[in-house]
């Protein structure tokens, strides 16, 4: 993604400002935290869908080896 200028990536980025006790995504209008806070979700969701497809693969590879693996890969895959 390239770089814009998002208010929202600023404040996530920025820490505390000093002085202030506030840091700048406490402080951004209540859209630009909606919009924030729905992009966090469709991220989350990302990663749990991608977790859900690794865990079936991991499942496929134990019930059904390729040929030619060695004992090693399996082992590993089993322990997870």
């Amino acid at each position: 993604m390239a770089a814009m200028e998002d208010p929202v990536q600023e404040a996530v980025a920025s820490s505390a400002s000093p002085g202030t006790g506030k840091s700048k995504l406490e402080t951004l209008p209540k859209e630009d935290l909606i919009k924030f806070a729905k992009k966090q979700m469709m991220l989350i969701q990302k990663a749990k869908s991608r977790c859900t497809e690794l865990e079936k693969d991991i499942e496929e590879l134990k019930s059904n080896p390729v040929a030619g693996e060695t004992n090693d890969m399996i082992k590993v895959m089993k322990q997870l």
